[in-house]
């Protein structure tokens, strides 16, 4: 799904039907304002170099020392 196509109301009132989910017109429209700034935050948490690694090896259980 590209940037330019994407229909952040669309995509929050399908989501919210979906999830069975009633809010009013004011949460309604706090949920569409935030979706740029959820897609900001996932651009910025993806490495593209790690798309197809191991995640047993990307995400250990213990931290390291």
């Amino acid at each position: 799904m590209s940037d330019s196509t994407f229909d952040a109301a669309t995509y929050i009132d399908q989501r919210l039907a979906h999830d069975g989910v009633t809010v009013d017109a004011e949460e309604r429209q706090r949920l569409i304002d935030l979706v740029p700034t959820a897609q900001d935050w996932m651009k910025r948490l993806a490495i593209p170099e790690l798309r197809y690694a191991e995640p047993a090896l990307t995400n250990p259980l213990a931290p390291e020392a």
